[in-house]
């Protein structure tokens, strides 16, 4: 499996809470596209291209007190706090 396909795992605190959450980024070689799972939580949401990750990601999840990607071979940028901060 090339490395651009590998799973991505992460995890979150909502702003306001103090639980961990976790999801995956998974590639999906039988349509060519980015699933983002947070494993209930959420509906799955799928991107065309890499680059979306990020910004559905943020949107999926909302506003953060904590973020960290515990596999980051991609070199995705964390999730910004709650605020903008």
């Amino acid at each position: 499996m090339p490395i651009e396909h590998i799973p991505q795992r992460f995890r979150w605190v909502s702003a306001g809470y103090s639980r961990w959450k976790y999801g995956a980024v998974v590639y999906n070689c039988t349509h060519e596209t980015w699933e983002l799972h947070t494993f209930g939580l959420h509906p799955m949401d799928l991107c065309l291209y890499l680059r979306e990750v990020e910004t559905r990601l943020a949107k999926l999840i909302g506003d953060v007190s904590k973020f960290e990607w515990i596999d980051n071979d991609l070199g995705f940028k964390p999730i910004e706090k709650a605020g903008g901060s």
